[in-house]
């Protein structure tokens, strides 16, 4: 269960280092907008520019470092190289009928709850006046339910 929550964290932050990448991209849009439009002055369009900028490559580099740390700590097989089948879904032992048929069960359960979750996002959407941070976060938030949804559902499967 280590490796499939240390999976699991992982694959979180994944996409929250996509969001928060896609996010500040928009706000230095929005900066370059307001600059052409000479709302504000170009030093600040510059500390902003620089911050954002900062802030997309601190991100993907975290994220990096987690993920190169994940592939050093991995089983190798007999000839050194990483099995990245059981890397990616640790808890699924294609020799054992049971962890296959929770897997599916588990499975099943999270896409059930990432289509009626999907559908209250379009919903939100229309409340939120097309608030473009909002949809960004939204839409990053779908895979992470589903992954959530998908780890709380095996455990449940797996402990019955």
């Amino acid at each position: 269960m280590k490796k499939t929550t240390a999976g699991m964290i992982l694959r979180i932050s994944l996409f929250v280092a996509i969001a928060l990448v896609v996010y500040g991209s928009y706000k230095t849009g929005e900066y370059s907008t307001l600059l052409s439009e000479r709302k504000i002055d170009f030093e600040t369009y510059q500390d902003a520019s620089l911050f954002f900028k900062r802030f997309n490559l601190a991100i993907p580099s975290f994220s990096g470092i987690a993920m190169l740390f994940w592939f050093i700590y991995t089983k190798k097989d007999a000839e050194g190289r990483i099995n990245v089948k059981q890397e990616t879904f640790p808890e699924f032992n294609h020799g054992d009928e049971r962890e296959a048929l929770l897997t599916g069960k588990a499975a099943k359960s999270a896409l059930a709850i990432i289509i009626i979750y999907t559908a209250v996002i379009l919903f939100s959407y229309e409340l939120s006046l097309y608030s473009i941070p909002f949809m960004i976060f939204a839409t990053a938030s779908i895979p992470i339910v589903g992954l959530l949804a998908y780890s709380i559902s095996y455990r449940y499967y797996y402990s019955k």
